[in-house]
């Protein structure tokens, strides 16, 4: 799994839990598992990377898709 930015240190710790959209942050993540030197992975990579269920990488995945991201 890799590391989310530290909130603490960038000065986003402030945010109202009611204002945080976690499904938004689990598709970033995605998005950031991926980078120039890893650019194709498998479901399973993509679930154990981000700590996602397979079923939930799945969703986030074909929503990138359908977005024109991927």
């Amino acid at each position: 799994m890799t590391a989310a930015p530290d909130r603490e240190e960038d000065g986003h710790n402030d945010v109202n839990p009611r204002d945080y959209v976690s499904s938004l942050a689990r598709g970033l993540e995605v998005l950031r598992a991926f980078n120039r030197t890893r650019r194709k992975m498998t479901l399973s990579e993509v679930a154990s990377e981000t700590g996602n269920t397979r079923a939930g990488a799945r969703r986030i995945l074909l929503t990138l898709v359908r977005e024109g991201y991927a």
